[in-house]
């Protein structure tokens, strides 16, 4: 058997045994699922409604008695109300289970396709056309047989119908490979015809497991027949062709992971035009993509749509995947001077998919979804027309405008504060400004707006999550995330204050000494504000900046001043501490003596 295996493989290429092996695994639980379905729909046994008479030679007081005494305990218990706790076999244990089970069946089915393989391949005997037309009819023979096994035994008729699929696709292979009969399109139809045939069946007999096993083999016919003179168009004809049966299979069906996969299928085959084509190719085959995309967005999203309950994972995987991939062809494949349009018009597609979504059935993983697509589009097109100081400006922008929209349009400062989270990437790319401002020398240049940008709309999304929030309960990270925007929008005016001040001033010991003035200043107010109010998030920040004031003093700015600027410094500064903590302290006083 390992002879006759490794003489396919040399022959033949290993890509055939991989679909060989992948195809008999795919259809490894059939049966098992079957059997469980009948017994979910089985009848259940009837509970008896009545309660047993009771013996006549018991006196009717004792039986009263009796009943007293008796906890309400039910007679009897129907096998539905009883709970049954089921494992999940593990996979190592759903594949011994199908190879043990007819295990023989299996046997000879993989021979037979070996035996197979090696007959197209040999020109001894009936040569190149007379075994192909043999292949093609034992594999047509094997798809009746399984069409008509399957009525009777389901998991014997699905190994029919993919091992006559298989033998027609091997045999087609070799012919066109290895023979040159076929043309790559004939090629291509022959196959699909097969593969056609199985996914019919399964919806027919409501197989998914063969339904799979049918888009698994359309995959892989272009990679068996391809060749040298596939040309990529005719490819992705026969893909569309393959997406719209899938659609057709799902729709009469409902079996939407098929989609999924078929994105996945479309994925795949796009990978070597993507790594290796000339932008020529990549133009005309973008295209086709839009076409895909657009179906996939459509049918997934009505099918979200329709759905009122909650959105399946498959659904959900689909959206994001599709945006994904329309994102990368986009960025591959178009014209640089069209990108950013072609991506903002999808943006807005993807943005309506979510509101009328959310609209419609309250589905926040889709709409997160699709949001979460829609801000990647955005995030792509700014960085196509913008760079530098002038990109960080756009994404900062564009990360508060949406964090707001969403706390507008859900009504949640959860929601909202979650997408707020899109400012850390702006907070990340201001280190690399303020690196630059600092060398500018100058104030007011690109870096110093970029800088004064992001702190003012981490203001304006902290203030705005605390006065218009204000009416939702204050917990967990999100809840109070409010306040620590609040906080690194102020960390960054002192940033920018100080970086100002050093490229005004000459003399850097004196920029820092006024800095350090109004840093002190500031944190003074805040701590005296939050002494007197019992406000302790001021408290506490009043507190911190004084510390850090002193701290700086000490380790860095004594050793830096000249002898009169830390004179002065540490007088003007000691000076305010001590004024500000005597003024609080007859405050307090003054106000225990009114109360």
């Amino acid at each position: 058997m390992f002879y006759l295996l490794g003489s396919i493989v040399n022959s033949l290429g290993i890509l055939p045994v991989i679909a060989v092996v992948i195809l008999f695994v795919m259809v490894a639980n059939l049966k098992k699922r079957v059997k469980n379905l009948e017994l979910n729909s089985s009848a259940r046994p009837s509970v008896p409604t009545e309660q047993p008479a009771v013996q006549a030679d018991i006196p009717s007081d004792m039986q009263t008695q009796d009943q007293q005494l008796k906890p309400d305990v039910p007679q009897a218990l129907a096998p539905a109300d009883v709970p049954s706790v089921i494992s999940k076999p593990s996979v190592a244990g759903n594949v011994f289970h199908w190879i043990r089970e007819e295990w023989l069946f299996k046997l000879g089915a993989l021979l037979l396709l070996l035996g197979f393989g090696w007959f197209v391949n040999t020109n001894n005997w009936l040569g190149p056309m007379g075994s192909t037309l043999l292949g093609v009819f034992v594999g047509t023979v094997l798809l009746i047989l399984g069409a008509w096994r399957i009525k009777n035994d389901l998991h014997q008729g699905n190994i029919f119908l993919v091992l006559g699929s298989t033998v027609i696709l091997i045999t087609v292979y070799a012919a066109r490979n290895l023979h040159g009969l076929f043309t790559p399109l004939t090629a291509l139809g022959l196959s699909f015809l097969s593969t056609a045939f199985v996914a019919f069946v399964s919806v027919k007999r409501k197989s998914i497991g063969l339904a799979v096993a049918a888009l698994i083999l359309a995959a892989l016919a272009p990679l068996l027949v391809g060749g040298s003179g596939g040309g990529y168009v005719e490819l992705f004809t026969y893909l569309t062709v393959v997406i719209l049966g899938v659609i057709w299979v799902v729709i009469l069906t409902g079996w939407r992971p098929l989609t999924l996969l078929a994105l996945i299928m479309v994925g795949f085959h796009s990978l070597p035009v993507l790594t290796t084509y000339s932008i020529a190719t990549k133009s005309t085959i973008l295209l086709f993509i839009y076409g895909l995309a657009s179906l996939f967005y459509i049918f997934n999203t009505i099918g979200l749509l329709k759905i009122k309950d909650r959105s399946t994972k498959a659904d959900v995987i689909t959206a994001a995947l599709n945006g994904m991939l329309l994102l990368v062809w986009i960025l591959a494949a178009a014209q640089k001077e069209w990108q950013s349009l072609i991506i903002i018009a999808w943006m807005l597609v993807f943005a309506f998919g979510a509101f009328m979504i959310f609209k419609k059935t309250n589905k926040k993983d889709a709409l997160y979804i699709y949001t979460g697509i829609g801000t990647a589009m955005l995030a792509a097109a700014t960085t196509v027309e913008l760079d530098g100081a002038v990109l960080t400006i756009a994404y900062t922008i564009e990360s508060a405008v949406i964090s707001l929209i969403m706390f507008s349009a859900m009504k949640n400062h959860i929601t909202g504060q979650k997408y707020s989270l899109l400012l850390l990437g702006p907070i990340l790319f201001a280190f690399n400004d303020i690196e630059r401002f600092d060398r500018s020398r100058t104030v007011f240049n690109e870096y110093f707006f970029s800088i004064l940008v992001l702190a003012l709309c981490l203001f304006a999304v902290g203030f705005a999550y605390r006065y218009f929030g204000r009416n939702f309960a204050r917990k967990g990270f999100f809840g109070k995330l409010y306040i620590g925007q609040i906080i690194l929008g102020s960390a960054y005016i002192y940033i920018l204050l100080w970086h100002s001040l050093q490229n005004s001033f000459d003399n850097r010991s004196t920029a820092a000494m006024v800095a350090i003035v109004i840093y002190t200043i500031i944190g003074l107010i805040t701590n005296i504000y939050g002494k007197l109010m019992h406000q302790k998030v001021f408290l506490f920040y009043g507190g911190t900046m004084l510390v850090l004031v002193v701290m700086r003093l000490l380790l860095v700015d004594i050793g830096q001043m000249d002898q009169g600027r830390r004179i002065m410094t540490f007088f003007f500064i000691g000076f305010l501490l001590i004024a500000a903590a005597f003024g609080t302290k007859k405050k307090q006083i003054s106000n225990n003596l009114e109360n």
